[in-house]
């Protein structure tokens, strides 16, 4: 089971109608946003090492389908035995080996074109945290949205982000499909850690999409320390009535520390 997790938002108090927060709490749905809009620089920053293990190079050397080359054409007119052995002499050659090496470890990360199809869904495990109100919710002027990711079908795979001091380094021969996620998208650098994030995955062939959930989805919002009333007031309209189940909750900023409390907030009052 994820555990609630919560999307903080600002509010565009120059327009409300147009507002997108608001916008998706009145029609209840989350955004998913490509990649290379994120505000991390080193997003899907992980090495890709495609010939870590020479065996399996070799492998991929002679199994290579060399169609439409002067090697193919060669290789076409001999048999099967004698392309594996050709082939095995050019591999313990260090000019072939090298020249394929070289060709085939073409890229050191994932390439632009690749990270604008994919989009993410970005979620904190904490609400506590006086950065990711700072940073992401207009320095409390805005809201933190509590969600019940188990209740959707693409929120409820989502999966923990981890910090690390280096890039991390995907073994595209060896390296399963789970563990390339883990590497490519969801590590970071530890400077990051406070933020504490979960991610859900759209599929890739979607660059950014309008994902509509349950209601239910949504569990509970808080308003920041200083949210105006007017926009106090927008939020709790746009929740009404499709989100009309909806917890309430007002941050105060700490007297004796820097902390962030939280007390439960009547909508009627």
């Amino acid at each position: 089971m994820i555990p609630p997790l919560y999307k903080f938002r600002s509010i565009n108090e120059n327009d409300f109608e147009n507002c997108f927060t608001l916008d998706s709490l009145r029609e209840s749905y989350v955004y998913f946003s490509n990649i290379t809009t994120l505000n991390d620089p080193f997003e899907m920053g992980a090495y890709l090492d495609q010939v870590s293990n020479l065996e399996m190079a070799r492998i991929e050397f002679m199994e290579t389908d060399w169609s439409g080359s002067p090697l193919g054409d060669f290789l076409a007119t001999i048999t099967e035995e004698d392309r594996e052995k050709f082939l095995s002499e050019r591999w313990g050659c260090d000019e072939w080996r090298n020249q394929f090496l070289n060709g085939w470890k073409h890229v050191d990360g994932f390439s632009d074109d690749l990270k604008r199809l994919i989009s993410i869904y970005c979620m904190s495990a904490t609400r506590t945290d006086g950065l990711l109100w700072s940073h992401y919710a207009s320095g409390h002027r805005g809201i933190a949205i509590e969600l019940n990711a188990n209740a959707d079908e693409f929120l409820r795979n989502s999966f923990e982000v981890r910090y690390e001091e280096e890039f991390p380094v995907i073994d595209m021969l060896q390296d399963d499909a789970k563990t390339k996620l883990q590497k490519g998208l969801l590590t970071k650098s530890k400077d990051w850690r406070y933020e504490k994030e979960y991610r859900s995955i759209y599929p890739i062939e979607h660059a950014q999409v309008r994902h509509e959930v349950d209601p239910s989805t949504f569990v509970s919002i808080t308003f920041g320390a200083k949210i105006t009333g007017e926009a106090r007031a927008k939020v709790i309209e746009a929740t009404r009535p499709r989100l009309a189940h909806i917890r309430f909750e007002q941050a105060r900023l700490g007297r004796k520390t820097f902390s962030v409390e939280f007390e439960e907030y009547c909508a009627d009052s």
